[in-house]
């Protein structure tokens, strides 16, 4: 799928599993920022929920995943 998603909210629990992975390997992401991404994104638990159980500030939550979707989006323009 080569959908650009242009917001973190656009994206939630609809990105696959796989393209999150291929856009995340060797970034260097902590594994807290990864379970949350990937809570996000891959699993499309709503970003206050995973704040709660994380431990973080929603605000936190929310740049970690628009952080990962600015990876995803790029690794797919890569991979075009």
């Amino acid at each position: 799928m080569t959908h650009q998603y242009k917001s973190v909210l656009e994206a939630c629990g609809k990105i696959a599993k796989s393209s999150f992975v291929k856009a995340v390997e060797g970034t260097g992401l902590s594994e807290k920022s990864y379970g949350i991404a990937e809570a996000v994104l891959v699993l499309g638990y709503r970003q206050s929920v995973v704040a709660k159980h994380a431990l973080v500030s929603r605000q936190r939550v929310h740049s970690i995943c628009n952080d990962v979707l600015k990876m995803i989006n790029a690794k797919r323009n890569e991979d075009k």
